[in-house]
């Protein structure tokens, strides 16, 4: 198709016809089979004119997603909902409209759109599992399962609740016990494993005594705090190697 021959209807068809929910203008004039150039003042008239919404420089989405899981997902490549967001989403936590934080192994600056704070948090390849995709009225999204949620909220906390909230929520929760194991020795961070085995000892989890038990035989000698934030100070556990640094409000 000649640019010549386009006008903003065909453009409007076309995405239509595609079924394009997120597309960026390069991917619009693949199919068109025009420049990108050529078709970038369209849509930034469409954008403007409300017919599409501009997302960031050269990507867009229809206006009928409103979905901010779904947007989120999609805002970057490979991007899926994690940390706080995901305890969210799983209902372990109170909604919170105003920000969204998405896990991905590329990086990107925050981003506001439409009243919503995205976060974006550049993780390692090796951490880069356990999540799922489903789909709603809006579109496809990526969430972490529970037990990845959890895991992904010890490993790096200043993205969860805060750390009092996070343990509660541990204690009260139904893991697979499978998934924890496995997720968490693909994690590669022993602290993480030392502080949730403690946890489930200490609070007597039922369910999790094989995942006590593998993380047991991976203990080394270094003593880790409880909460990674605090102070070093609080009583030794020489079974886990962890300081109780939370005594006061962890203590049994």
């Amino acid at each position: 198709m000649a640019s010549k021959g386009l006008d903003f209807l065909k453009i409007i068809r076309i995405i239509d016809e595609n079924r394009l929910s997120f597309f960026t203008t390069r991917e619009l004039a693949e199919i068109i089979h025009v420049e990108p150039k050529s078709i970038q003042n369209y849509l930034e008239s469409l954008a403007n004119n409300e017919l599409i919404i501009r997302l960031e420089k050269g990507k867009y989405c229809r206006t009928y997603i409103k979905d901010r899981w779904v947007i989120g997902s999609n805002l970057i490549s490979g991007g899926f909902v994690s940390h706080k967001s995901a305890l969210t989403y799983h209902s372990l936590i109170k909604e919170n409209t105003a920000e969204v934080f998405i896990s991905s192994d590329h990086q990107k600056s925050n981003k506001t759109l439409y009243g919503t704070l995205y976060h974006f948090i550049k993780i390692r390849p090796h951490k880069y599992f356990g999540f799922y995709e489903e789909a709603n009225m809006d579109g496809k999204l990526r969430v972490t399962d529970p037990e990845k949620t959890m895991i992904d909220c010890f490993d790096l906390p200043q993205y969860s609740v805060n750390y009092s909230a996070l343990i509660n929520l541990l204690i009260g929760m139904q893991l697979d016990e499978e998934k924890l194991i496995n997720y968490g020795i693909k994690m590669q961070n022993l602290s993480v494993l030392k502080r949730m085995a403690y946890l489930s000892d200490k609070f007597d989890l039922l369910g999790l005594q094989r995942f006590r038990n593998t993380v047991s035989r991976l203990v080394n000698n270094k003593y880790t705090l409880l909460d990674p934030t605090g102070p070093d100070a609080g009583p030794f556990s020489s079974k886990w190697k962890i300081r109780n640094n939370m005594i006061e409000s962890f203590s049994k």
